[in-house]
């Protein structure tokens, strides 16, 4: 069984549309999802280096911010409100 993450078919899903639609998405964290995984994918194929370079070049983003993206320990976040009953 495949485990791996397929991003681009579930972005492309009707429901995944709709939640967009609602705003219950976070389009940073799922920027910073895409640039984690094509990361994965570039180390297959180039140095740490050459991968952040490509990435800080595609995503205009500094080496402070990539790095910050792909090392640092995320925090479990949710955007859906807090129902208490």
């Amino acid at each position: 069984m495949n485990n791996k993450l397929d991003l681009k078919e579930i972005v492309s899903t009707n429901l995944f549309q709709r939640l967009r639609s609602l705003k219950l998405i976070d389009e940073t964290e799922l920027r910073n999802l895409k640039i984690r995984n094509e990361y994965k994918e570039l180390r297959n194929r180039f140095s740490a280096e050459a991968s952040i370079q490509i990435l800080m070049d595609k995503y205009s983003l500094s080496d402070s911010a990539l790095n910050s993206i792909l090392f640092r320990k995320r925090i479990s976040k949710s955007k859906f409100p807090v129902v208490y009953s």
